[in-house]
């Protein structure tokens, strides 16, 4: 596989757009995307990568050194399937457009990347991959961390989301299936102030029509399983 990146950054500038996050634990935590831009009669790209600063410095260099490492290799490889399906102009323009989405309270940094991509079909496909950060730890977190050991923590949260699903019909009305707390949703969720966001993709619950379907968790709700550090997430 050829290393499109390198020669994207040859040809085609960087740009970098400031983003300033306040209220993140007890410092600003700051944030610019390197941006990946370019098109070709075979593929259009537009990704910004984050790129944080004010976190403990090994920590921020470790964070962006990996979320880099994963989106080059991510969009160096949708440009070689582009570029193998592209068939002299026969095959299908291929578009991949990659947005961070920032969430933060006192304790926490979340940040959700969205991917929308076409490579060919009736429309195009929306993914999400979040992180979510300690800023007291410098140190991701999944939602298990969260528990206090032996916890059933995966009962606990699918019978929260089953009964939202069923006191909420208005909001949960294109469900087909019930949700379930798996190990995929350990990691797909972000915080926003004081409630655990737990987000499905497309066609997991529901049809395509009906987007994402996202869990919105008080953590006072559940604050009596959570260890002592993540009690009361929002208190000072």
């Amino acid at each position: 596989m050829h290393n499109i990146i390198n020669k994207i950054k040859k040809v085609f500038p960087i740009l970098l757009c400031i983003s300033v996050l306040t209220g993140c634990h007890t410092k600003t935590v700051n944030m610019k995307t390197h941006d990946i831009v370019y098109d070709k009669d075979y593929i259009s790209v537009n990704a910004k990568i984050p790129v944080f600063s004010g976190l403990d410095k090994a920590f921020a260099e470790f964070l962006n050194d990996n979320t880099m490492k994963k989106y080059e290799k991510y969009i160096s490889d949708f440009d070689a399937d582009a570029l193998s399906v592209h068939d002299g102009g026969n095959g299908p323009k291929f578009e991949l457009n990659i947005e961070p989405v920032l969430t933060c309270n006192k304790k926490f940094l979340s940040y959700i990347m969205v991917t929308d991509s076409f490579s060919g079909g009736t429309h195009k496909l929306t993914a999400k991959a979040a992180t979510t950060v300690d800023l007291s730890s410098n140190s991701p977190i999944f939602i298990s961390d969260m528990f206090t050991d032996g916890t059933d923590y995966a009962s606990i949260l699918t019978e929260y989301m089953q009964n939202l699903a069923k006191t909420d019909f208005k909001t949960y009305n294109d469900l087909w299936e019930a949700p379930s707390f798996t190990a995929q949703q350990n990691e797909d969720f972000y915080i926003q102030d004081d409630k655990i966001i737990i987000f499905y993709p497309p066609y997991d619950l529901a049809p395509y029509s009906a987007g994402f379907i996202e869990f919105p968790i008080p953590l006072s709700d559940i604050n009596e399983y959570l260890k002592p550090e993540y009690q009361s997430l929002t208190s000072k």
